[in-house]
This record gives C-alpha cells, structure tokens and sequence, in this order.
C-alpha cells in the first residue's frame, strides 16, 4: 500500500482503526539530537488490532495474536467501562474470540496473573453479554 505522499505501509487486521486510537509521543533519545515523534494506539486501539489480527483468516493461526490480545485485555483495570466507552464495533471482534479463550488451559493464559486473567475474563464476560 502507498499513501498519497509516497510512503509504503502494509495493511494489517483492526490498523485503521488502531490509527483512529492513537496519540502522538515524544521520544528522547540524545540531548544532541531532536527528539523522535511517533504515533501509538492507545490501550483500546491496540487491543482492537490485536483481536482483529486473533480472528482474521489470514492471521488466525498465528497464536502470539491471541495471546497479546488477552496480555493487553488483562490491563484494563475497569472491566465494566467498556461498555460505555468503545462503540459496539470495537467490542464485536472479541465475541469471535470468546469460544477459543473459553478453557483455563489455553496457551493464551500462561503467562498472565491471576488478576489480569480475572480483568480479561471479566471483559470478555462483558463483550458477550
């Protein structure tokens, strides 16, 4: 893909969406050079990629996706405030992903802590009901 100026990007699941969610950061890096301005997705952009990329065909398979995407639903730190705060069609890709995070013992589980589990399981709850 090639954007009007020129620039060449490669189309990822949710990355539109992830750009609509993003803010602008400073990074220093040496007091004789300026400082680098980058663009990141907020938590709520970054999940949405993730999940979109968990249940896309075309990268469904690749479990590291599923496995960032419960990493970062594990720090929302108030569950319940996603269903006044992201529009349905941000919550909808997590429904899809819901039957395969069902069981304790998926991979995706491993390496959180009993907290952020309990924060991702509370948001996935909250998404499917």
């Amino acid at each position: 893909m090639v954007s009007d100026d020129g620039a060449h990007s490669i189309a990822i699941p949710g990355g539109t969406r992830a750009l609509q969610l993003s803010g602008l950061v400073d990074i220093y890096f040496d007091d004789e050079e300026p400082n680098a301005v980058i663009s990141i997705p907020s938590l709520q952009g970054a999940i949405v990629a993730k999940v979109s990329a968990a249940v896309d065909e075309r990268t469904e398979r690749q479990i590291r996706h599923v496995q960032d995407t419960v990493f970062l639903l594990g720090l929302i730190e108030r569950p319940q405030d996603i269903r006044s705060t992201w529009p349905a069609s941000d919550i909808a890709p997590l429904r899809q992903l819901v039957d395969r995070l069902r069981y304790r013992r998926h991979v995706a589980w491993e390496f959180l802590t009993d907290e952020a589990i309990r924060r991702a399981q509370a948001v996935l709850d909250l998404a499917t009901s």
